[in-house]
Order: structure tokens, then sequence, then C-alpha cells
């Protein structure tokens, strides 16, 4: 028996499922934000892709060197850290100063906390200098903005 034309067909009740519970009316909606998201993500990932191409040039070492040092958080003697929150190529990386960390009363809670506040904020500004976070800054164009 021939479909009425009034039955809807199967395609079309697949795309009412897709669209439902979502705030879009049509398919071409939904595809046009996710085609906005796509472009959002790429304009991200491509300028991490620049960001390290050009940080790789000597003109440019000093980033990296920057994000080499890393933040430190001394405690007693000039130079001795508690913590440090330093990158040395890929990732952030932590390092705890275990001598020093056993000198001070209560330690754990308070080396926990410290910890906590310099790799957070080590960790914050590194991918947002990186181009994978937004930046607070007027300086690094924030990619969510963009179109």
């Amino acid at each position: 028996m021939p479909k009425r034309k009034s039955e809807p067909t199967e395609e079309a009740n697949t795309t009412r499922q897709k669209l439902e519970n979502t705030p879009f009316k049509t398919a071409a909606e939904m595809n046009q934000a996710s085609h906005e998201i796509q472009m959002q993500v790429w304009r991200r990932l491509e300028y991490s892709r620049v960001f390290q191409q050009m940080t790789d040039n000597d003109n440019y070492k000093f980033v990296q060197e920057e994000l080499k040092q890393g933040l430190t958080c001394g405690y007693g003697e000039e130079g001795a850290y508690l913590v440090k929150v330093f990158s040395e190529g890929v990732g952030v990386r932590i390092s705890i100063n275990k001598d020093l960390v056993k000198e001070i009363d209560k330690s754990e809670v308070f080396v926990e906390a410290l910890i906590r506040s310099t790799a957070d904020s080590f960790s914050k500004s590194y991918y947002q200098i990186k181009g994978m976070l937004p930046s607070e800054s007027a300086g690094q164009p924030d990619f969510a903005k963009n179109k």
C-alpha cells in the first residue's frame, strides 16, 4: 500500500528526533551552529599550531624560556623553592622541594594549597598563551568571539 502524503518519511522522523531537546527549529539551523563551533575550535587549534611553530623560531625563544622557568614559590633561603610549576615542551610539570616541605609546620595542608594555587595559575596562563583557553587579556584574541 503506498504511503499517504500526510505520513512523515523515516528521514523526517529522524530529523525531528535529532532536533528534539535542542534549541533549533530546523536541521539547517543546527548545522549552521555546528559549523560555527567547528570554526571556533579550528581557529583555536590553528592559533596553537602557529604559536608553537613561531616559538620554535630563534626570534621568539624567549617565550619558551619563560615557560621553562615557570612559577616558583620560595621559602627561606634565596633560590630555594617549595613548589615550581613549569613547562619543558609539552604540558605542565610540578616540582616539590621535599627537603624544604619537611621543615614547615603543618606542611601538608600548606603545601597542598600552594601547589593547587600555583599549578592553577600557571596552567591557566600556559593554556591561554598557547591559545587553548580563552584569554582574559586584550592582547590575545578570544576565539569564541570571532566568527
